[in-house]
């Protein structure tokens, strides 16, 4: 019987002790072991180190950023106040545009490593069950502003704005939940999500007023004033209906601005009110803003103060003729020639001596008429030559030379008319014109 052969592998002494080595090195790693990258790290060796570190969050919240798949807290409601003039399409494509920014983020190894050290700082106050959480708030905060103001980034500030917003409910630190509510409400309103932002802010200040935290509140009121503003302007372009819903944003405008003690944005508030109310015939209504408006640049002492007050007098002139009130217009409008000659203003004067003019002539005193009307030209023409207008110039010597021209013909015709009782006064007229 033939015996089988038995053939025997050969053996590799060089890849068996390679082997071995590599298994001896393997049992040798621990998980402490920090493994150091060479060379220039990129956002794949930096979240490495985060995670091998041990912040799972810094980990997570750097992948968001990098790899540009941050959670996005903005959804465009298709039932906005302000549909007519904030299309529905413009504000979709404008977070559109905000992603494609958000992908081209800087990603230098500068930018990178800072950030890691900063979400490393942020979590590391998180770790532990400490009562004392403000800087890890204090942390995401700065994160939160940065990516705000720095790199106009509101996917990634809203991102951090919102954890700010969830800690401070955890560990009922109201101030720093104030502070990310209102920097969330103003990721809403720079994307152009007006109603959204509005919402939030609103509520939150009403927050900030039960919880007694002036400050955020004081800047929460800045910020709706700015957006009722918006509102208000956008409406006031419109007719009808659209009047009054800006007058219905100035008068939201108005209250925060007094809630807030920001008595100057009140009395400009009241100035666009007034001027809403003349526009719709309501002529009552605004003199009464106007007025207030009045009150409050007085009561001020600050450098435009008189600027602001000159505006009052010439709105309230222009109420008061409309309304018919001839002499209380012309205290106006004496007022407001006075303040622009004081402040050497030769436009707002030359603006105020054309309104007098007009007003004297409409009482019938060509005199007096002709004296602004030519005080109308010298003040524009008059005027620094950087502020200098001259359509304005043109514009008042024309109507200065018609002016003049108008009253020549009142004297000639009154000369004419009394020539029966004074026929000598008519032949010296001609004598001097032949002259």
């Amino acid at each position: 019987m033939i015996k089988e052969k038995k053939f025997e592998p050969i053996k590799m002494p060089l890849k068996v002790k390679a082997k071995h080595h590599l298994k001896k090195k393997q049992q040798n790693l621990s998980p402490q072991d920090n493994i150091q990258f060479s060379g220039e790290k990129d956002k794949q060796s930096i979240s490495y180190e985060i995670l091998t570190q041990g912040y799972v969050q810094s980990y997570t919240d750097f992948f968001y950023i990098t790899y540009q798949s941050i959670p996005l807290l903005f959804h465009a409601s298709a039932q906005m106040s302000l549909f007519d003039h904030f299309n529905i399409k413009e504000v979709i494509y404008r977070i559109y545009l905000l992603k494609v920014k958000h992908q081209q983020i800087n990603q230098s190894q500068d930018f990178l490593e800072d950030l890691k050290r900063s979400l490393i700082q942020a979590e590391e106050s998180t770790r532990y069950q400490l009562p004392d959480r403000s800087a890890a708030l204090e942390g995401y905060l700065i994160l939160a502003e940065q990516f705000q103001n720095n790199h106009q980034d509101y996917i990634v500030s809203a991102y951090f704005y919102k954890r700010v917003i969830n800690i401070a409910r955890q560990c009922n630190e109201q101030q720093f939940e104030g502070k990310g509510r209102l920097g969330y409400g103003k990721c809403h309103y720079q994307v152009g999500l007006i109603d959204q932002s509005i919402n939030i802010l609103e509520e939150s200040q009403k927050l900030c007023e039960e919880l007694g935290l002036e400050t955020v509140s004081e800047q929460m009121s800045g910020q709706l004033i700015q957006i009722y503003n918006k509102m208000a302007s956008e409406y006031e372009k419109g007719e009808g209906e659209q009047i009054n819903q800006a007058l219905h944003y100035y008068e939201k405008c108005r209250e925060a601005a007094q809630k807030s003690g920001n008595y100057e944005a009140e009395g400009m508030i009241c100035h666009k009110i007034g001027g809403l109310f003349l526009k719709m015939g309501n002529l009552q209504r605004s003199i009464q803003y106007q007025s207030k408006f009045l009150d409050i640049v007085k009561a001020q002492h600050k450098d435009d103060s008189k600027q602001k007050e000159m505006e009052a007098h010439a709105s309230l002139a222009k109420c008061y003729i409309k309304k018919g009130d001839i002499d209380e217009a012309q205290k106006h409008l004496d007022q407001y020639h006075i303040l622009a000659k004081d402040q050497k203003l030769h436009n707002a004067q030359s603006d105020a001596g054309l309104m007098l003019a007009k007003l004297h002539q409409q009482k019938g005193n060509t005199a007096k008429s002709l004296e602004y009307f030519q005080q109308h030209f010298d003040c524009a023409k008059s005027e620094k030559s950087e502020n200098k207008n001259r359509k304005l110039i043109d514009e008042a010597r024309v109507t200065y030379a018609i002016a003049k021209a108008n009253a020549y013909i009142d004297n000639y015709i009154k000369l004419v008319a009394n020539s029966d009782k004074n026929l000598k006064a008519l032949l010296d007229w001609k004598l001097k014109k032949d002259k």
